[in-house]
This record gives structure tokens, sequence and C-alpha cells, in this order.
């Protein structure tokens, strides 16, 4: 009969459209998205009929001899849309089956009819004569249309709702209202299967007798379940239909693993991905992903014998296996929770032919890639060639979660224009950026992950749009979504607006509410990130350093240093700060060598940046101080690094001038006027105004650059004319006649982030100038902004000829 089938070329026909015929098996009612329809989920629908009308076609040019047809009724149904290729969901349509005698016959598909089982999948497919080339042969003819495809993706068709463990009583009532005119008498079984040869399915004859193996647990009878009468306990099984329809209706996932070893059939490779599947959504259905019962559960399904069977099956088989099936087996592994240390799902992810993926193969090879550290032989030709079938697809995308989780993984290999056009094709979705991913996380959150794994910006309208959605929305940030938008703004920048400040609000509520849960190791890079913004949020960071108190053994060199950034970035001191700043250093000593094991690329500059976190609340280590400045580590290449070193060094030289080693000659610097922009453009035409353009300068701070208004005062009050080139301090024993007066414009940059609250560079900043002899007088710009001249120019005389201490910042 094969060899009849073989010649004909019937076989080669009916697996061109083998995912249809396998869309039973791998399209079990995932939950809708709304993201794919704006009314209702079409996904199984355009999976199943996709290319059947061809198929049908196909079929009968090939089997134009044969009279033998039966005619059958279309079956009732409601009248749904049309896919994208054209073809009518409803239609009827006709393919082939097995009659007695081995006459071939037409039939209404029963697999492709609206509601379809297991046991309508042609059984021929499954035969062990003919080889897994012909079996599972992929062919390019079912294009992929972008829509959602049915195909079980990561995450979106993946992530299935509690309804899913009741499908099976609902599907039996479906199949019984079903009206065909093909009666179950008209399929014959075929003849039992002959043993495969050695080369063609490997493990063939290990699986055969690890079936025949008894049940090392307890019987099946003896763990009631609660089923269907006909289907109270599972019984032997010799077709690939009856273990299919046995494993659908079985309510666990080891219950399907008791029905396959109870099956006395041959395991073809095919087969196998079946189970495995089948065994996933079970396991799925019974509980919610990575809670510890899911887990649990995962564990004793990876160590079952007949699982591991088919495993070894499936990858000694997987060069015979098309994409579709190594992507799904592959997906199916790590969703429950397969080890990455033996070489399973790096082999089939190796045997893709990736030239020939469709954009359903693509989709699933992205949620499969989501799994960092997987191994993989030619990584980057993989990612390369899959990222060129992208770019060729992104117009054809028509959903935002496809295209999102296609940037994530590929679109740091795209080109400028692709990514140019992938940022168009997200601003066109931009109305579904406030839903939510099958993952329960909002698409504005995934949308800053996958531009910051593309390294691209996109457009500043759908950036603001995003961060409105994620301030506004209800649904809850979680620890990776605050990880996302805050490591695309440290690497993009972050433009200050009230949309941005609400966004910032949530993030922090975010992490505070976290903090009870969850170990400090989960926040030292996160608060680091939002301080970076000059975020100011008092409760969060006096919650975070009572953690860090509590664990700060914990940390190693790098999250100690995390912390001293974040802290010093907005100056919070925390309570009792000596004995803090005491242990912090202390253990910093201690956890030393980690800095050298740890990840950072360049120890030196963080070992220096350290140190200078340090000076800005004006303490200085000197053991820290010794490492960072010893001739091993002034090493400093980038221009970044030397300013802060020349900034360290300039505050040792004012406030600690015993601690610089002498192979170190720092000069004072000299003060050249920096760039004035509109604030301090402001306040020096004032100023002219109140003490004439030839009382003061402009210089610049002592560090960080800020630049101020220098000027000095006698004891009577009168001011001395000012060089305009080369001003400098009065030295110190001139005090008691002439006072250095410094004027220092502090605009909004120079607060936190909708707060009075000065920033770390700030405070260093007038604290040096105060340690060289001069009295502050500052201009905030909430005494500034906002108001008449004569208010300005009442407010700089009053401070310069009236006051007589310095002014105090928040």
């Amino acid at each position: 009969m094969f060899a009849f089938l073989k010649s004909t070329g019937v076989l080669g026909q009916a697996t061109k459209s083998w995912k249809l015929l396998f869309s039973d098996a791998f399209c079990c009612r995932v939950r809708p998205d709304a993201l794919r329809s704006p009314k209702r989920n079409l996904s199984c629908e355009t999976f199943k009929s996709r290319g059947s009308e061809e198929a049908a076609e196909d079929a009968l040019s090939s089997y134009g001899d044969h009279d033998e047809i039966i005619n059958c009724e279309e079956p009732t149904s409601v009248e749904r849309p049309c896919t994208l290729d054209g073809v009518q969901r409803n239609k009827p349509v006709e393919c082939l089956v097995r009659l007695e005698g081995g006459v071939e016959t037409q039939s209404t598909s029963p697999m492709l009819s609206p509601v379809s089982s297991p046991s309508n999948i042609p059984k021929s497919l499954f035969s062990t004569d003919a080889t897994n080339k012909d079996i599972v042969s992929p062919s390019s003819e079912y294009s992929s249309s972008g829509v959602s495809s049915g195909i079980l993706t990561q995450p979106s068709s993946m992530e299935f709702s509690d309804a899913l463990a009741n499908e099976d009583d609902n599907c039996d009532d479906d199949k019984i209202d079903k009206k065909t005119s093909v009666t179950e008498n008209a399929i014959i079984e075929p003849e039992p299967c002959t043993k495969p040869e050695p080369e063609k399915i490997k493990f063939a004859e290990e699986a055969e007798s690890t079936l025949e193996q008894p049940n090392s647990g307890k019987s099946i009878e003896d763990e009631p379940t609660q089923v269907d009468e006909d289907v109270e306990q599972v019984h032997t099984t010799t077709t690939n239909d009856e273990l299919l329809t046995v494993i659908e209706r079985c309510p666990t996932a080891l219950d399907v693993l008791r029905a396959v070893e109870e099956h006395r059939g041959e395991m073809s490779p095919l087969l196998a991905v079946a189970c495995i599947h089948y065994t996933f959504l079970k396991c799925i259905g019974q509980h919610e992903r990575n809670s510890p019962a899911y887990n649990a559960l995962c564990g004793e399904i990876l160590t079952n014998n007949m699982f591991r069977t088919m495993v070894r099956i499936m990858e000694a088989n997987c060069k015979s296996l098309n994409n579709f099936a190594l992507l799904t087996a592959a997906s199916d592994l790590l969703y429950l929770r397969s080890t990455l240390k033996k070489p399973t799902i790096p082999t089939l992810l190796s045997s893709i032919d990736y030239d020939a993926l469709n954009l359903d193969e693509l989709r699933l090879l992205a949620g499969c890639l989501h799994t960092p550290s997987i191994p993989l032989l030619n990584s980057e030709y993989m990612y390369n060639v899959a990222a060129s079938v992208a770019m060729k697809h992104l117009d054809d995308i028509t959903d935002l979660y496809t295209l999102l989780s296609i940037m994530k993984c590929f679109g740091r290999y795209f080109t400028n224009q692709a990514k140019r056009r992938a940022d168009v094709r997200v601003a066109s979705f931009s109305k579904h950026l406030g839903e939510t991913y099958p993952d329960g996380r909002l698409n504005a959150s995934h949308m800053f992950d996958a531009f910051y794994r593309m390294d691209y910006a996109p457009s500043r309208p759908l950036q603001l749009k995003a961060c409105e959605i994620i301030g506004t929305s209800d649904v809850p940030l979680m620890q990776q979504d605050v990880t996302a938008i805050l490591r695309y703004y440290v690497k993009h920048g972050f433009t200050m607006s009230s949309v941005g400040h609400s966004m910032l609000d949530k993030i922090s509520d975010t992490l505070c509410s976290y903090m009870d849960s969850y170990p400090i190791t989960q926040f030292t890079t996160n608060v680091k990130w939002l301080s970076v913004f000059y975020y100011y949020n008092e409760a969060l960071l006096e919650k975070y350093v009572d953690l860090v108190r509590k664990d700060m053994d914990k940390l190693d060199f790098v999250a100690l240093s995390d912390v001293l950034d974040a802290l010093s970035q907005v100056y919070y001191l925390p309570p009792n700060a000596e004995d803090f700043f005491e242990q912090l250093n202390k253990e910093m000593l201690q956890k030393y060598p980690t800095l050298h094991r740890s990840n950072v690329r360049n120890v030196q500059r963080k070992l220096l940046l350290t140190t200078f976190h340090f000076s800005v609340f004006g303490r200085y280590p000197w053991q820290l101080i010794k490492l960072t400045l010893s001739h091993e580590q002034m090493q400093y290449n980038r221009e970044a690094a030397k300013n802060f070193l020349n900034d360290f060094c300039q505050s040792l030289r004012i406030e600690r001038p015993d601690l610089l080693p002498g192979s170190i000659s720092v000069t004072p610097v000299e003060y050249s006027a920096p760039k004035l922009y509109a604030f301090e453009n402001d306040v020096c035409s004032v100023l002219r105004t109140v003490v004439g353009h030839q009382n003061f300068t402009h210089v610049s701070s002592p560090v960080r650059g800020l630049p101020m208004f220098l000027l000095q005062q006698q004891l009577d009050g009168n001011l001395l004319p000012m060089k305009r080139k080369n001003a400098m301090f009065i030295p110190p024993h001139m005090h008691q006649t002439v006072q250095n007066v410094a004027v220092i414009p502090l605009p909004r940059s120079r607060f936190c982030i909708k707060s009075k609250h000065a920033i770390g560079k700030t405070r260093h900043a007038l604290r040096l100038v105060r340690a060289q002899g001069a009295r502050i007088v500052t201009v905030p710009h909430f005494d500034w902004d906002n108001h008449s001249i004569h208010h300005k120019l009442s407010f700089l005389r009053r401070k310069i000829f009236e006051q007589r201490i310095d002014d105090v910042i928040a």
C-alpha cells in the first residue's frame, strides 16, 4: 500500500499541508489575544484553513482515475471571515480517506471542520514504513500571513487560561453535534505498521522496550481520576489515532505519559513531538506557570522514563523533522524547564533550516531564544540569517506581539533602514500599547525592551505615549518592566517632562512594594538607574538603606559600589550616616577581590568612581584612595575617567591634601569661564545691574564645572574691582579684610526631579567652594523664575549686601 501511495504521489501531496493535518495537535484552544483580532481570536481557524483548497485540488488531480467518491453534506457552521489568502473558513474541503479494500475516496475533511480532534488525523502520516522525509517534508506553499496562526508560540500562544483544563468535556459535545455524511464505518484502521528500519528511526527498539516495561509507580487503576465514563482508565492503544484520542482526553500531564506507556505501536519522531506537546498543554492547564506546583510537576515529567524516551527519539531523528516540529519541541521543553546542560535543545535548534523560515516559525524561534545562555553552534550565522528573513516579513506582520518578539531577538542585526521600518510599524500599532502581553505585562514596557535590544531610539511621540500609558495604566509593573524601562533610558537618555515624571513615580512605588518580598540583590542596579535621573523618593531610599544594612554581607564589591552611587547621585544621608559609611567601607575592603572577578569591563574606572562617590559625602577612606591612586591604577585612557580623576584629586587637594600621594601633582584649577545657559545669563544680567560689570567675574567651580560669579567684598561692604581673566580666590591669610563672595545660579538641573532637594554634585561643588573661604550666595530657580525684575533686584541686593552667612540648601 505504501509503495502504491508513493508511486502515485498522494503521500507527497498530502504532506505538503502537514500543518493542516496536525492542527489539532498543535492548536488546542489558545487564550484569545486581543492584539491579534479586535473581535475574536481566529488563530485556530486561520491555521487550519490556510491552503486547504489548494491541498484538496492537488489530491483530486492525483486521483482523477478513481470513481468512488463519497458526497458529503456541508457541515452546519457559523459564517466566518476569510483568511488573507481568500479561503472561506466554513467551506468544506475534500480530502482522501482510506476505505476497505484499499480503495481511496474523497470526503469532507473532518480535520478542517470548525471542531476537530486528533482522531481525525490521517493515520498514513504516522506510518513508519515511509521515510521521515516524506512524512514531514516542509513546504513553502503555505506562507505565513502574519496573522495569528494558532501555532503555540512563546509567550502568547503558550499562555493558556484556566478554561484549557475543561476543553476535553466541550470537545466531545461538539463532535456529537457535528453533521457530516462520513460515517465511522467508512474509515478503516490501517494494517499494523511494520517495524522501521534501523537507519530511519533511531531508538525505536529502545522506545518499544520501554513501552513494554511495567510502570514503576502505582498502577493507573490505583490512582482514580475524574474523567469521562468511557475513559475511566487508560487502555492499550495500537494506532496513532487511538493514542492521540486518548491523550487528548487525559486530564493531567502524567496521565498523558501513562497513555503513551500503554501504546503498543511504533513511536515515530513526529508522534513523539505531538505527545510531548500534549504533555506540556496538560501541565500548563493544571498549574500557573512558574508556580511551585508547576515547577514540581515539570520535575516529575522530566524524570519520567517514557518522556525521556520520546526526547531521545526526537533528538536522534532531528534531521528528519522540519522547522515547525523542531521549534515546537524546543519551545515545549523550555517551558517544561528542561535543563540546558544537556544538548537536547541546542541540537533541535541547530537542525533548523534558517533560510526556509516563514513568519510563524520565526516567531516560534524568537520565543525559544528569549531564554538566555542557550549554547548554539554558529549562533552568529543563525542570528544573521534569521534577521534577514525577519526584515523581509516586517511589512507582513499584523500584530504588535509578533513584531516586538522579533525585534527583541533579531533587531540588533537589522540594518538602519530596517530599524526605521520597525519604528514605523510599532507606531502603527500604538493604540495597542496600553494592552497587556500574554504574560500579563504591558505592551509599552515590552516596547522599551525591544528598542533597547535593537539598539535604536524610537520617535519622541512614540516614547511619550508609552511613558504616559505606563504612568497612568492600572496594570501593575513587574520587576522585568522596571529593568526594561530604566536600562533603555540610561542608554538612550531621558527627557524630563510631566509625563515621564508620572512614570518614574510608578516605578518608584513598584520598587518600594517589592522590597518586602525580594532580596537586596534584586534592587541595587534598578535603584542606581533610577537615581541617574535624579529622582528623589525619601521613603524608597530609607527602605532601601535599611535593607542594605540588613543584608550587606550578601553584596559583592560591585553591588556595594552601586549602593553608594545611588545615594551620592541624589545626596541621601541615611540615619546614623557615620556608622553606615564606615560599615560600607569595611565591606568593600573585604569584597575587593570580587571586583576583579566581576563582569565589569573597566575595573580601574569602577574603583575610581567608588572613591569619588565617597568624596561627595566628604569622606575619604584612605585604603581605597591608596588602591585608586596607585601606579597600577593610574591608567585612564577615556576622557570621562580623566575628568573624574581630576575632580577627585581637586577634592583631595582642597579638603584632605595629606592623603594626596606625592607622585601626583595637582595644580589649582584654572577658573576659566564655562558656558552660560538661559538661567545663568538671566542672573548675570541682573547682577550686572546690582553691582556693576567691573565688580564681578564669571568663573568655574573647582569640580563639576559649575558656573558661578566671584565677587570680592571688604568689611565695610564695598566691592573691589575684579580682573576679567585669571581671577583667583583671595588667599586665606587675607580674609580678615576682604571676603570672597560666590554667587551661584542653581537652575532646575541642579535639583532632583519635582523637588527642592539639591543633587550630589551640586552639594559637592558648594562644599569645596566654601572650603576655599568663600561665602555662598545661591540663586535657586524656585526663588527666581516667574518673578518680576523688581523682585530679582531686591533678592540679589539683600543676599550680597545684607546677608552675612552662607546660604544652606535643602
